[in-house]
Parts: structure tokens; sequence; C-alpha cells
């Protein structure tokens, strides 16, 4: 049987913020202070970006190709910085990768858009 990598880009239409005092999650010690879950327009995608405390082990991005989830990590003070792409920037998309998931993220756009243009088009 043949595997074959997933990567693909899926529009992002909400997204929750979680923000809490350290967690642990996972059994290398990673700790964090909160996360932003995005979805897309009918939950089926999500990815969630964790902003982990200032001394913790940063663990490696996954996709679960099944649940169609994936996970990144990164420091807490890029926090803000996630929110205002989010809160200011449409269309929002997420990148999915099962062969390289270090190159999972948030993109504002995958049609060449240039810098300063406004969106178009009904509900971006």
């Amino acid at each position: 049987m043949t595997v074959y990598a997933v990567s693909e880009y899926i529009r992002m239409r909400r997204y929750y913020v979680f923000l809490n005092g350290p967690k642990t999650i996972g059994g290398e010690g990673c700790k964090y202070y909160g996360k932003i879950a995005c979805t897309d327009k009918y939950d089926k995608y999500w990815l969630a970006i964790f902003f982990l405390t200032e001394d913790s082990p940063v663990p490696n991005p996954t996709y679960n190709e099944g649940r169609k989830e994936g996970h990144i990590f990164v420091p807490f003070k890029y926090f803000m910085h996630y929110i205002d792409i989010l809160r200011n920037e449409k269309p929002i998309y997420a990148y999915f990768s099962s062969e390289n998931p270090e190159n999972m993220g948030l993109r504002t756009s995958v049609s060449g858009e240039k810098v300063g243009e406004e969106e178009r088009g009904f509900w971006f």
C-alpha cells in the first residue's frame, strides 16, 4: 500500500483563544500559557497554536491526517502577533503538511495578493 503525504491550504473561518496559568502537556514537560485553535467553516480541519512558557522545551509540530488536526508550538511572546493577524487580516489560511509538519502555520493569502491590497469579495 502506498502512503501519500498530505499538504494543503485550508481557509480558516473561526478561532478560539484559551489563556491560562502554565499547563503541562505531553510526556516531554512542554508548558504553555494558552493556545489559539483555528478551524474551517465546517469544523473539519483544526490548527492549534500553543504559546509556550520561556523555560519550556519546544516539541516538534504534529499533523494527524485522520483527525485533520495540526499542532504547532511557539514562544508566548508571539501571542499578540497571531491575534493581530487573525483579527485584522482576511482571508486566513492554515497550511497542513504530513510530510513537513515543521512548515505548518497561518498564511494571509494563497493568491499572490500584493502588500497593502484590500480584501475583496463577500465574506472574506
